[in-house]
């Protein structure tokens, strides 16, 4: 009865292993990653990923400690402008201009296709946020531009969070499936920041949590940011 226990919890860790390792491999990077130092801000999420379509939202918070701030470009984009809400390309000033990136997928009858996006900051759409970020993705497959609103802000525990409760979509009748997303964000104007490191480094790392939605399941992860003093 030992044996055959012992030998069900080692055929159960196993494929916990199996299952952990098939998932994808989330990393969040500064730099420089040294204290206080205003930083470029990375992030990629490498597949395999068991759900199909485009991610439905993002979330990225990183520990108590980094700060934000608008003032880090010399022009705001209005996320209720026009070229925002009508989906046209290139939908902010050039000057609003933080990061861009781009999911890179399988889509059915296409093979691998990559859909670029381009991350502008923009006025705060909600009370109490730092700022908003507008999020501008070109689809290939469909020649069309979709521009989402996003938030930047402070959680209530002090930590700063970037929000997208809504991705670009996919057409309709096409058959996504994820391999990778990826961006870099930096701004600096002055003394402002779009990403400020933390003053001190412990244990050579700080924190964050990741999670991407999808209509089938959710990916969730807590990544370590590798620091050095």
């Amino acid at each position: 009865m030992r044996k055959a226990l012992a030998l069900s919890a080692a055929i159960t860790l196993s494929t916990a292993a199996v299952a952990m390792a098939a998932g994808p491999t989330v990393k969040v990077t500064v730099t420089p990653a040294t204290p206080s130092a205003q930083s470029t801000l990375k992030v990629s999420a490498t597949g395999p990923y068991s759900e199909s379509g485009l991610p439905k939202s993002l979330a990225l918070t990183v520990q108590k400690g980094f700060q934000s701030s608008a003032k880090s470009v010399p022009v705001l984009c209005n996320p209720k402008s026009s070229k925002v809400t009508s989906n046209q390309p290139n939908p902010c000033p050039a000057k609003s201009k933080v990061g861009s990136g781009k999911v890179v997928a399988n889509v059915s009858g296409f093979g691998t296709e990559k859909v670029p996006f381009t991350m502008y900051l923009g006025t705060p759409k909600h009370k109490g946020d730092i700022a908003s970020v507008i999020l501008s993705g070109t689809l290939p497959i469909a020649g069309t531009t979709e521009n989402v609103v996003g938030r930047l802000f402070k959680t209530t525990s002090g930590e700063v969070e970037i929000l997208f409760n809504r991705f670009p979509s996919a057409p309709s009748g096409i058959t996504i499936k994820v391999k990778s997303l990826s961006f870099s964000a930096h701004a600096v104007q002055g003394k402002s920041s779009l990403i400020t490191n933390p003053p001190s480094c412990k244990g050579g790392h700080w924190t964050s949590s990741f999670t991407l939605t999808f209509s089938g399941g959710t990916v969730s992860t807590q990544p370590q940011i590798p620091c050095s003093k």
